[in-house]
């Protein structure tokens, strides 16, 4: 069963646009920690947020980090898909007036009892986020491994919802795409030359978004070689030429968010270093990257609509 090829997805190139009322690549990194979930991201412009979801002990799904409830008692609809179709509806069925491109939910289901129960939040996410405005995604995380057929869990999607997929770790040098030492590489499911395995043809047609780590994909230190920086252009040039933008969380980001208040508080020297912080923010720019993954939701939008900034933030 032929994989449909999807239309490579040229880079992006970074035009200064101080004041813009969106940034696009702007990624709100576990949104729901902010003191004001999506209220923040959108008043900064994100153009996408990433939401993790949990059954509280009476079913509902609810926004949170953790396997079991949420001490914020956020539901996911109430706090995300019903302000998001309010705000269709008064700015003429887009999230911001003028977008050319769809704002994104980023959707993750945190569960302790596996497969089952992960299908069946799956079902809840289908049908809550069913009268979202076309100018609104979902992208929910899927595995292309064969023989987990189980962590595929949404049937026929609709229009309105898209997949990711986590990258391939690299192994061996002989493999495609590990030629120069890579960490990472596109799966072999969605590399348009290799071949693919039909049980899983039909979720591959719908994968958007490589999704992987900063550490496990770029570096392990946070520092970043000339042979890093090189690479990573690499991986983002092969999965764009494959028509998947990249997505990488956990890079360097300065100062942590506490988990329940919002706040920022400073953390170890080594993981908040500035200088690295700028390091992978200018290389995610120079290399064409789909996302700025930050907790940092001003500092990422000023750093996005002026292509990189020399000051120190």
């Amino acid at each position: 069963m032929p994989l449909t090829a999807k239309a490579p997805i040229p880079p992006r190139v970074c035009a200064p646009n101080p004041g813009a009322k969106w940034v696009d690549g702007l990624n709100a990194h576990n949104d729901y920690q902010n003191r004001r979930p999506l209220k923040s991201a959108l008043s900064n412009g994100a153009t996408s947020v990433e939401v993790d979801l949990a059954f509280d002990p009476s079913g509902r799904l609810m926004v949170t980090h953790e396997a079991i409830g949420d001490p914020e008692g956020r539901e996911f609809r109430a706090t995300y898909v019903k302000p998001l179709i309010d705000r269709a509806k008064k700015n003429g069925g887009q999230i911001y007036p003028g977008q050319n491109g769809k704002f994104q939910l980023f959707v993750e289901v945190k569960s302790k009892n596996g497969v089952k129960q992960r299908k069946e939040a799956y079902e809840k996410i289908v049908k809550a986020v069913k009268d979202l405005p076309d100018s609104v995604e979902v992208v929910l995380p899927v595995s292309l491994i064969v023989g987990f057929p189980g962590q595929n869990p949404v049937e026929n999607p609709p229009p309105h919802i898209t997949f990711s997929q986590g990258f391939t770790a690299c192994t061996s040098t002989a493999e495609r795409g590990c030629e120069n030492g890579e960490r990472c590489k596109v799966p072999d499911q969605l590399d348009p030359v290799t071949p693919k395995d039909p049980h899983l043809t039909a979720y591959a047609e719908h994968v958007t978004v490589l999704n992987g780590s900063f550490s496990d994909c770029v570096s392990s230190n946070g520092s970043l070689t000339e042979d890093e920086k090189r690479k990573y252009q690499e991986l983002v040039d092969r999965a764009h030429a494959a028509g998947l933008k990249v997505r990488l969380y956990e890079g360097p980001d300065g100062s942590k968010r506490g988990l329940s208040s919002g706040k920022f508080f400073q953390c170890a020297i080594v993981a908040c270093n500035n200088d690295q912080r700028h390091d992978w923010w200018n290389l995610q720019i120079a290399a064409g990257a789909d996302y700025l993954v930050t907790n940092h939701l001003g500092t990422g939008a000023d750093w996005l609509t002026h292509c990189g900034s020399p000051k120190k933030k």
